[in-house]
C-alpha cells in the first residue's frame, strides 16, 4: 500500500488516534475531576486536521474545512481541547446518521472587531465553528444541553454520552473561552468553540506556518 492512497492515510490516522487514546483519557479525568490545563502553543489547524478525519471515518458524513490564514496560535493543553473536538464531531456525525456535511470554520475574532465585549473581555480570540446538517436539538432543552447527563432522543445515541458537553464546557472555561450552541429542527446545530489567542504572533509561530503547506486528507 502506497503512502499516498487513502486506506493507508485512514489506518495510519487510526494507529495514531490509537497511541493517545490513553493520554486523553488520563487527561479526560483529570479535566473531570477539576484538573487545571497542561498548556503548550499550539496550531489550531493542525489540532482540527489530526482530529476530526480519524474521528468522523467510517461514516457517510463529508467534512469541510474553511480555515482563515494567518490563525493566531493558542495557548491549549492539547489533549484537552482534543478531547473537546471529539466529542463535538462525535455528536454531529450521530446527528446525521444518514449522510450530510460537517463544516468546520476557523478565524480570528480581534477584540476591536467583536461584538459581545461582556465575553470576549477585550481578548483576541480564535472562533471554531462546526456547523452540522442534523436533525437539530428542540429549542426548549438548548438552555439545559451543558447540564450533566442530560439528553434527548433528538441526541441520537449520544445519549449514553450525557458527560460529553458537560466536560467540553469546563474545559473550555477553564481555557478562558466559551462555547456557545445554536440549533434549528431540520437545520442543524452549530457549536462555536472560543479560544483565547496566545500572546505570540503567528507569523512568527513555524508551526502555524508550515501547517498551511500540509497537503488535506484524501479525498477531502
Amino acid at each position: 500500500m502506497h503512502p499516498s492512497d487513502k486506506p493507508f492515510f485512514w489506518l495510519a490516522s487510526a494507529e495514531k488516534a490509537s497511541v493517545q487514546a490513553k493520554d486523553l483519557s488520563h487527561r479526560l479525568l483529570i479535566s473531570a475531576q477539576g484538573g487545571e490545563p497542561l498548556k503548550q502553543l499550539t496550531s489550531v489547524t493542525r489540532l482540527l486536521t489530526d482530529t476530526i478525519p480519524p474521528t468522523l471515518s467510517p461514516s457517510p458524513v463529508s467534512l469541510e474545512f474553511v480555515l482563515a490564514d494567518n490563525l493566531y496560535p493558542v495557548d491549549i493543553d492539547k489533549g484537552q481541547i482534543k478531547q473537546v473536538i471529539s466529542n463535538i464531531v462525535i455528536n454531529a456525525k450521530e446527528a446525521m446518521p444518514k449522510g450530510g456535511r460537517l463544516t468546520v470554520t476557523v478565524c480570528n475574532l480581534p477584540a476591536s472587531h467583536a461584538h459581545n465585549t461582556s465575553l470576549l473581555r477585550n481578548r483576541n480570540f480564535v472562533h471554531i465553528a462546526f456547523q452540522d446538517q442534523g436533525i437539530g436539538i428542540p429549542p426548549k432543552n438548548l438552555s439545559r444541553i451543558f447540564d450533566p447527563y442530560f439528553t434527548t432522543k433528538a441526541m441520537g445515541s449520544s445519549r449514553g454520552k450525557g458527560l460529553g458537553l458537560t466536560i467540553c464546557h469546563s474545559v473550555i472555561t477553564r481555557h478562558d473561552g466559551f462555547i456557545t450552541v445554536n440549533s434549528a429542527l431540520g437545520v442543524g446545530t452549530t457549536v462555536s468553540v472560543y479560544l483565547p489567542a496566545a500572546d505570540k504572533s503567528p507569523h512568527n509561530h513555524t508551526d502555524s506556518d508550515s501547517l498551511m503547506k500540509t497537503p488535506p486528507p484524501p479525498g477531502q
